[in-house]
Parts: structure tokens; C-alpha cells; sequence
């Protein structure tokens, strides 16, 4: 893949020959000033989509030369991208292990036993993940990567850990917001708003005239995501970005924060049904539990 400065020095070729200053070509391209400015400086895109686009303006310049180097560019980021998608993939047996255990997990009195017996099989190695995120050399390899723009998926992957772990590390070690994570008072009721919505419409069973969910409860759910979850969520959900968008202004990986926003939605949506479970126990002990006391 061509170097990230030849790219920048590129796109800068590629602007001079449509004769435009940055604002003006920036709106060709369909994108902000300042992000034409990083394009041309020191963070070059690194998409399938700008890059065939910057490809497409060349050849209309019948610029050849400059439309191969996006055109190169373009290849091997989807040669990265398969690799990527081979490397995430799971056999049909460690999808089927990993349902089974989901399923035991979810439902511990209808699998006391198996439960029990997953708790001792696994004490090992959960003790070899906490060992290693609470290793400081560890801690400190995982902030550094992720300082330098490498998705907290391959982290994951790279440490075989959960991203929730990883983006727990990151959050604790290296302590500032991430660029987005501010909303004002509308922004955080639409994100409220939309995740109570989400979290119904993934909840046929429920009536229409469910009760809402608390505010308060779903604040505090929200407020003990991972940062990189929380960011996401405000900037796609509060701000309405595309996620494209978000990508772009957090300078990770489309498909990554496609996966991750999904695993915070997921979580806040195990999370109610959970407090449902514990509503309905509670009530269940107060029609019954006198009677056993009895």
C-alpha cells in the first residue's frame, strides 16, 4: 500500500489540478474542510469508499497516475478488510460452544448444574485474563495501541481478551473523553429515547402498554459502558451521525463501530431484561414469601 504521506501528497496533487482551495474541493468530495486538511497532512483516508472516490476525480482529470496510487490503496484496504473478516470468524463448533454456554449463562436455574460446572472449568483461565489485565506491562501495551489508532477489536483479538476488557483498560488508564463524547440536555434525552426504543422493539414479548423504563435506571446502565461504548452510542444515537461519521471523527474502522455500538445495545438490552427478572422475583416473594415463612 502506498505510504501514508504519498497519499496526503496525492490528494494535494489531485486538488491543485481541479485548481480549488480546500473548502471548495471538500465539497466535491462530500466531506468537512478540516477533514480534507488531516487527508492532506498526516491521517490520509484509509476507507474503500473515499478512496475509490478520490480514484473516480482523478480519471475524470485523466490524471492516470494519481488515480493508481488511490486505486492501490483502495485494493489492499480490502485485501486488509477479508483478512480481517477471516481472522473474526468462528468455526461452526466454537459458534455452537459459545450459544450453548450464552444459553447456560442466561438461564442458571434451569442449568444449576452446568452452571456450577462452567464456574470450575473456567476459573483457570479467567484467572489468566485478569492476570494479564491487571499486568502493568500489559496495561501499558494496550493504552499505547489504542493511543496510536488501532481499533479496540484487533486489540481484542491481538490479546484474545473481550473488547469490553480492553476498552475498560483504555478507559481507566488513559482517563480523557474521546472526541464527541459531550451531548447537551435534547441530545441526551433523543439517546435515552432511542435506546428505551431499541431495547422494546428487541422485546416482542411485552405488551403495548409496557411501563417505561426508568430514567434514572437507564442512565446509570448507560453510565457504566465502557467509554468507547458510551462515545459511540452519543455521537450516533444523540447526534445522529452516520456511522461513517463516526468513524471518521473517532479515526477507527467503520465496521468496528458498527460492532461495537451493537455490543453496547445488546449489554444495556440484557441488562433490562435482567431487572425485569428482578422486579418479577421481588413480586413473587411478596404474594408468596409470607406463606413459606409461615
Amino acid at each position: 500500500m502506498p505510504e501514508r504521506n504519498e497519499i496526503s501528497e496525492t490528494i494535494r496533487q489531485l486538488r491543485q489540478a481541479y485548481g480549488e482551495i480546500q473548502p471548495v474541493f471538500a465539497q466535491r468530495i462530500g466531506i468537512a474542510p478540516v477533514t480534507l486538511a488531516r487527508w492532506e497532512t498526516s491521517n490520509p483516508p484509509i476507507r474503500e469508499k473515499p478512496l475509490s472516490a478520490l480514484e473516480r476525480l482523478a480519471k475524470e482529470k485523466g490524471l492516470d497516475e494519481i488515480a493508481k496510487v488511490f486505486a492501490e490503496a483502495s485494493r489492499v484496504r480490502q485485501a486488509e478488510v477479508s483478512r480481517e473478516a477471516e481472522r473474526e470468524n468462528l468455526s461452526i463448533q466454537e459458534r455452537r460452544f459459545q450459544a450453548a454456554v450464552r444459553r447456560v449463562l442466561r438461564n442458571p436455574s434451569e442449568y444449576s448444574n452446568e452452571y456450577l460446572e462452567i464456574a470450575r472449568v473456567l476459573a483457570r483461565p479467567l484467572a489468566d485474563i485478569d492476570r494479564v489485565l491487571e499486568n502493568a506491562g500489559s496495561r501499558r501495551q494496550i493504552v499505547r495501541l489504542a493511543q496510536t489508532g488501532v481499533p479496540i477489536m484487533d486489540i481484542a483479538s491481538a490479546f484474545d481478551l473481550d473488547p469490553r476488557d480492553i476498552a475498560r483498560v483504555v478507559d481507566e488508564e488513559s482517563g480523557p473523553e474521546l472526541p464527541g463524547d459531550q451531548l447537551t440536555e435534547d441530545e441526551q434525552e433523543e439517546l435515552m429515547h432511542t435506546i428505551a426504543e431499541h431495547i422494546f422493539d428487541a422485546m416482542p414479548e411485552l405488551s403495548e402498554d409496557h411501563p417505561p423504563i426508568e430514567g434514572e435506571w437507564l442512565g446509570g446502565q448507560y453510565n457504566d459502558l465502557p467509554l468507547i461504548e458510551r462515545t459511540i452510542l452519543s455521537l450516533s444515537l444523540g447526534k445522529k451521525m452516520s456511522i461513517d461519521r463516526v468513524a471518521e471523527t473517532l479515526h477507527v474502522d467503520p465496521g468496528n463501530v458498527a460492532k461495537i455500538q451493537q455490543k453496547a445495545l445488546q449489554h444495556l438490552l440484557l441488562s433490562y431484561r435482567l431487572e425485569l427478572a428482578r422486579q418479577a422475583a421481588q413480586k413473587t416473594m411478596k404474594v408468596y414469601g409470607p406463606r413459606y415463612s409461615e
